[in-house]
């Protein structure tokens, strides 16, 4: 623990001491890949389109509908012009920017995988790092890792 005898402004460290086992255990690798898959992938996890659409329209006021961007048959369909620019039948509706991270998106959850996501708020990047680093210590705390000075306020 750091001890301050004077006045100190814009501090821009924390220092801290932890006793761990040199060896990783499975159960470590498992609970440090489930902390790093829980808080770097973002908030919103979605395998569907239609988590998509509604993380969509909450996080950027978009508005998409299931099934816009889709054939009869499920296909995606191209809303790219010979100049791979969006044709301006989907432009009228949406946002070029947004529209395009959407359809990439449901491109990836047709093609079979889940698509995460989150925010960082960098006004507030020092809270989110101490907070960060305090729950991955929680999160590997057993036995074999013991904090003897964790406390990041300093």
């Amino acid at each position: 623990m750091k001890y301050r005898t004077d006045f100190v402004t814009n501090s821009s460290s924390s220092s801290f001491i932890i006793a761990h086992s040199e060896y990783v255990t499975e159960e470590l690798k498992n609970n440090i890949v489930k902390f790093a898959l829980q808080n770097f992938l973002g908030d919103v996890t979605c395998s569907t389109e239609e988590e998509l659409v509604k993380s969509f329209k909450s996080e950027y006021d978009g508005d998409f509908e299931v099934g816009e961007f889709s054939d009869d048959s499920g296909n995606l369909i191209n809303i790219y012009d010979e100049n791979n620019k969006i044709k301006d039948e989907y432009l009228k509706n949406h946002n070029d920017y947004i529209l395009e991270k959407y359809y990439i998106c449901l491109k990836e959850i047709k093609g079979g995988k889940c698509v995460s996501l989150g925010r960082i708020d960098y006004d507030e990047a020092e809270y989110m790092l101490r907070k960060l680093q305090r729950d991955f210590w929680g999160a590997i705390k057993d036995d074999n890792f013991v904090g003897i000075d964790d406390d990041l306020m300093y």
